[in-house]
């Protein structure tokens, strides 16, 4: 009789296992993908994993004399700086009432912002005050002139690309839309 029990505990619990809904795929995490999270583009945490030095050099011209430095940060969202010192960023500014011109770095940081949507875009962006959309790069993309900085989407992925490599916001622009093209290949 014990014989008997076990067996039929042993078959309904592989009959229940296999009932058990195995089609879908899972995260991670273990979990079961919905189809809103397996449509979720998989990317590093790092943005220093998407783009490195060589890469930067190459995209934006900048010549071997130049050392660029790359600083991994994690602020509210993972970040990669990328500094060099190549005197074309010149800031002005007037100090004891004597105009005065300071060489900086240039630099160009970009932050990685994952399980983005149109809404948190849209948050996103709405602190530029002067900001452009830009068609036709990822799902939806925002250039601000005066922050120098170019936001993207692509599915669930949201990238902001701060660059100032030059005085001239037409050519910050340039580079950022040239670093956003590299990154969504990427992604």
């Amino acid at each position: 009789m014990k014989k008997i029990t076990l067996t039929f505990v042993l078959l309904f619990s592989l009959f229940a296992m296999a009932c058990n809904d195995t089609s879908g795929s899972k995260d991670e995490n273990g979990e079961k993908k919905t189809e809103e999270t397996s449509n979720k583009i998989s990317v590093s945490d790092n943005p220093c994993d998407l783009i490195n030095a060589d890469d930067m050099r190459t995209l934006l011209n900048v010549g071997a004399e130049f050392e660029i430095s790359i600083e991994a940060k994690d602020y509210t969202f993972p970040a990669c700086s990328f500094r060099w010192e190549d005197g074309k960023v010149i800031k002005s500014m007037e100090v004891g009432g004597r105009s005065m011109s300071v060489d900086m770095p240039s630099e160009v940081m970009v932050v990685l912002v994952k399980e983005a949507n149109e809404a948190k875009f849209e948050r996103s962006t709405s602190v530029y005050k002067d900001g452009v959309s830009v068609d036709g790069l990822a799902d939806e993309a925002m250039w601000g002139e005066a922050m120098s900085q170019l936001s993207f989407r692509k599915g669930s992925i949201m990238m902001h690309v701060n660059v100032k490599v030059d005085n001239d916001s037409a050519v910050n622009k340039d580079n950022a839309m040239k670093i956003a093209e590299f990154l969504i290949e990427k992604l």
